[in-house]
Formats: structure tokens, C-alpha cells, sequence
């Protein structure tokens, strides 16, 4: 079985090679996947004495994750023909996040989850901005496009986490 590092590394070389069509394909399915995992941990941090702020924050990813999916679709539509197929792909944020947050959800630190979360958010920004700086015309406008995206939930993320922690 391969770790995370190897499937970063072949996602990212696959998806250098893939069309527009194709990496927004894949970034919708890894929309809906990160949401099935927040909606997972929402489910699981409403069970027991957890601080609501942490069960909020799931809930609120879970609907921004649907929500970037949605658009990503309406997105999709306006902009290719036939059906949404996306390449098997092994799902790097959802497997980075499950690795990372699936220790730590239980011992209730909120300080912790959202240093993971801003962490991931930070790294998937990154990947898909070097993404785009290797691609060219419609690839291109889409890797950062989605950059563009998942960067503004680090940016958000990081405000709650300051808010909440000032140093």
C-alpha cells in the first residue's frame, strides 16, 4: 500500500497530463469527498462533551464543500459537453485529512484540528498553483481557479484560528 507521499506525487504528475475537463472532474469528486468526510466528523463530534465550535466548523466545511463542488459543476456544465466522469484518482486531501484528523478529533483539541485543516488547505492551495504554473491556456485557468478557491478557505480558516488563539 502506498503512503501519502507517493500518491500526492502521483496525483499531481497525473494531473499535470489531464485535461481541463478532466482535473475539474477530479476536483469535483474530491469536493463531495471532503464533505462526506466533514459531514462524517460533524456526526462524530456532536457525540459526547465537544465544544460546539468544533462541531460547527465541521458542519460549516461539510456545506463549503458542497458548495465548491456545486459551482465546480455549474462550472463544468458551462463549459464541457456529456457527462462528469471523473479519473481514479486517489483522493489526496480527503486521505491527508482522515490520516491527520481521524487521531486527534477525539482528544477534542480545536487548536490542533484547525492547525491540520489550515495545514491541508495551505498544501492543496500550493499544489494546485504550482499546477498551474506548469500548465498551459485551459488547464492552466483551471488549476488556478481552483487554487483560487481552496486557498480562500485556508485565508478563512486561518481568520477563525486567530480569532481564537491570538498570539
Amino acid at each position: 500500500m502506498k503512503g501519502i507521499k507517493e500518491n500526492i506525487k502521483e496525483v499531481i504528475n497525473t494531473l499535470l497530463g489531464m485535461s481541463a475537463r478532466e482535473v475539474l472532474a477530479y476536483w469535483i469528486s474530491q469536493e463531495l469527498k471532503e464533505a462526506e468526510l466533514y459531514h462524517e466528523l460533524y456526526e462524530m463530534s456532536k457525540e459526547g462533551t465537544w465544544d460546539e465550535t468544533i462541531s460547527r466548523l465541521f458542519y460549516q466545511l461539510y456545506l463549503e464543500s458542497l458548495e465548491h463542488a456545486e459551482t465546480a459543476l455549474k462550472e463544468f456544465n458551462g463549459r464541457f459537453e456529456g457527462a462528469l466522469s471523473s479519473p481514479e484518482l486517489p483522493p489526496i486531501k480527503v486521505e491527508y485529512l482522515e490520516k491527520k484528523l481521524k487521531g486527534i478529533v477525539y482528544k477534542r483539541n480545536l487548536r490542533e484540528i484547525l492547525e491540520v485543516l489550515i495545514e491541508t488547505e495551505k498544501m492543496t492551495a500550493e499544489i494546485y498553483r504550482r499546477l498551474g504554473s506548469k500548465a498551459e491556456d485551459e488547464e492552466k485557468r483551471t488549476f488556478l481557479w481552483i487554487a483560487k478557491v481552496e486557498e480562500g478557505r485556508y485565508l478563512r480558516l486561518k481568520d477563525v484560528y486567530e480569532t481564537l488563539f491570538p498570539e
